[in-house]
């Protein structure tokens, strides 16, 4: 499949410092969402799980990587450490599905990041990793992921 080039705009993302990669997604997702439920009307969770990655994967290994777990909101949140508020601003994606497992993760990285430069753009030192459930034929769900370097134009 073709990356795609997606104008997202500004996004607030409330996130959690992970060591590693999050297996269990749900589970390391939920002072995020706690903080969010508390956060009562005024802030709304948006989206899937997201997974923030700070710097381009220069090594496989994805416990090498500084990886923040969080979900977009609308609202401001008052939150607590470990977790963070953080606004982003013009985003322009190149997103590309990833199929495989984590440890190619880096593959559509670089995927993504040369589809990129390729049009001219530079990508900004963080990316994404969005964990979303698409429905299946048979009423079940199936965990998609997809990978989205930030450009600059």
């Amino acid at each position: 499949m073709e990356p795609q080039v997606r104008r997202e705009g500004n996004c607030r993302l409330v996130s959690l410092p992970v060591a590693d990669w999050p297996y269990d997604y749900v589970a390391a997702l939920s002072p995020v969402d706690a903080a969010l439920a508390e956060a009562g009307a005024s802030v709304q969770a948006q989206g899937p799980a997201l997974v923030l990655v700070s710097l381009p994967p220069d090594d496989p290994q994805v416990s090498t990587w500084g990886l923040h777990i969080g979900r977009a909101c609308t609202g401001l949140p008052t939150v607590r450490a470990p977790l963070l508020v953080e606004d982003y601003h013009q985003l322009v994606s190149v997103t590309v599905p990833h199929h495989g497992p984590v440890r190619d993760l880096h593959r559509s990285y670089r995927l993504a990041a040369d589809f990129a430069r390729a049009q001219g753009g530079r990508p900004r030192p963080y990316w994404r990793i969005r964990l979303h459930h698409s429905p299946t034929p048979d009423g079940q769900a199936i965990l998609t992921t997809d990978v989205s370097v930030f450009i600059d134009r």
